[in-house]
């Protein structure tokens, strides 16, 4: 009765908190009741429920196992993201040197415009034009119509191109009273003297210097052969071209340049006789002739002489 008081008392003794923890092997199973002796009261009816306390055996010693606290969980690190795995990127592709750029074809130069066409020039009345007078064109069948005068008689000739080629020009001379009389001389396309009569101009005897225009001077030099006689002689001589001068003749009225013409020749069959010409020619390019020409002769120590030729018509073929 007594270890059972003492027991009570022990356990009323201990924390509440620590019941809940007494294991289960150390919960005693209740004693058997002792037989009852002679003498012995017959045991008291057991206590309420309430009042019931386990029992232990009497050789077993109650121990409280010491709880060792139960730790505070360390904080647990939230779980690290999934770290994807770095994409491999693929290795570089070769970069190729940049190629130079193509040089830039040059641009084509801009065209030049064509210069404007000069408009045409208005055409020149050849009948008041003063610019040079180009080599006369002349053709088959043209022919001049002339009067001569020495002041004292007249006579009319009538001179014809009876052929025309790129060697020359043959013309003829016929007089009115007396056509049978008539005689051919052959000049170059210049107008320049090659053959008269008996007699050949070597160098060409040259009248005129085309193209002729205004201020122009040209020489003359020339040996004229007789060769009926066999005899030679010397032309020598200038000319130059003075101006324009409108002149009027029987054949009409006339711009033409006006030309002076020396010349001195000796007679070959008598060399004191020196024969001295002054003429002046009226030259009009639209009749590819001169209208007017004015001659004064001198002879050796005969008096002087002059004739006036003027144009009386003209045909152009």
């Amino acid at each position: 009765m007594r270890r059972r008081a003492a027991l009570i008392c022990a356990l009323l003794a201990a924390p509440l908190s620590l019941l809940p923890l007494l294991p289960v092997w150390a919960q005693a199973a209740p004693e058997a009741p002792a037989a009852p002796g002679a003498g012995d009261q017959p045991a008291p009816a057991p206590a309420a429920a309430a009042d019931a306390v386990p029992r232990l055996a009497p050789s077993t010693t109650l121990s409280v196992p010491e709880t060792a606290p139960t730790p505070a969980p360390e904080p647990t690190a939230p779980p690290a993201a999934p770290v994807a795995p770095a994409a491999t990127s693929p290795a570089p592709a070769a970069v190729p040197e940049p190629r130079p750029a193509p040089a830039a074809a040059p641009e084509p130069a801009p065209k030049a415009e064509a210069p404007a066409a000069p408009p045409p020039a208005t055409p020149v009345d050849p009948r008041a034009d003063t610019g040079p007078i180009a080599k006369p064109p002349v053709h088959t069948g043209d022919s001049w119509i002339y009067r001569r005068s020495d002041g004292k008689s007249s006579a009319v000739m009538r001179q014809t191109a009876v052929k025309v080629s790129d060697e020359g020009i043959a013309l003829r001379t016929e007089l009115a009273r007396a056509p049978e009389s008539s005689a051919t001389a052959l000049y170059d396309r210049e107008w320049g003297l090659l053959a008269s009569g008996y007699n050949d101009y070597r160098p060409v005897l040259r009248y005129y210097a085309f193209p002729l225009y205004a201020g122009k001077r040209w020489s003359i030099n020339s040996a004229v052969s007789n060769f009926g006689a066999g005899q030679t002689s010397s032309v020598k001589g200038e000319a130059w071209a003075t101006g324009w001068e409108q002149v009027e003749v029987p054949a009409g009225r006339f711009l033409a340049l006006k030309i002076e013409i020396d010349i001195e020749t000796v007679d070959p069959g008598s060399p004191q006789r020196v024969l001295r010409v002054r003429e002046t020619h009226w030259y009009a390019r639209t009749v590819l002739r001169p209208v007017k020409v004015e001659s004064h002769a001198v002879v050796g120590d005969a008096a002087p002489t002059g004739e006036v030729i003027e144009m009386l018509s003209y045909r152009m073929e």
